[in-house]
């Protein structure tokens, strides 16, 4: 009888340690948008397998915050909650390439496994249909051939002109100048 007690036991606790390990697996991420504009919320979705009956806890590493939780899922896939995105967690105020890592998390009623990357690319906002690259560089910009377009705070656009390849050669009694709108040779007085 006692041998029985103990294989009994020794079985419950094997079963429960088994389950308990085999509780919730994640797989991926992904954000929507794919590609956010500066400022703009999105949503992170994450999936997984067998979240099991305690749920699978997750954390989140989010850049320029410290690891925080960012909830248990019931299911797959689970979707972040709108406090997150309410709060401003969810949004990258500049253009940029970002990366968002969950990673399961061990509490005392799930023990969560795996961890997803998504990298997130925030793009610049558009003005008047045109896209800016970093520096405020118009990137389709309306300017004509050999100028390109520098964006102002105001939403207007300046079109400044190429700078050449290489540095022009002046003449004898000149020197090579540029400038934001023009590149030449100026005489040189002695």
């Amino acid at each position: 009888m006692k041998r029985l007690a103990s294989f009994v036991f020794l079985t419950a606790t094997l079963l429960a340690a088994g389950a308990f390990a085999a509780e919730g697996t994640i797989t991926s991420v992904t954000t929507d948008p794919v590609k956010p504009k500066p400022g703009e919320a999105f949503k992170i979705t994450v999936k997984g397998i067998n979240p099991g009956p305690a749920g699978c806890t997750m954390d989140i590493i989010f850049p320029g915050k410290p690891l925080s939780r960012l909830g248990t899922a019931y299911s797959f896939p689970y979707d972040s909650s709108p406090d997150f995105t309410s709060a401003g967690w969810l949004m990258f105020p500049n253009p940029g390439t970002y990366q968002i890592k969950i990673i399961g998390a061990k509490t005392a009623d799930s023990n969560c496994q795996g961890s997803a990357t998504v990298t997130v690319k925030v793009d610049a906002p558009a003005i008047g249909g045109i896209g800016l690259a970093a520096g405020g560089i118009i990137v389709g910009s309306p300017c004509p051939s050999g100028w390109h377009g520098v964006a102002q705070a105001s939403g207007a656009v300046n079109c400044t002109p190429n700078k050449p390849a290489t540095k022009m050669t002046c003449p004898p009694k000149t020197q090579y100048f540029e400038t934001e709108c023009a590149v030449g040779c100026q005489q040189v007085i002695y």
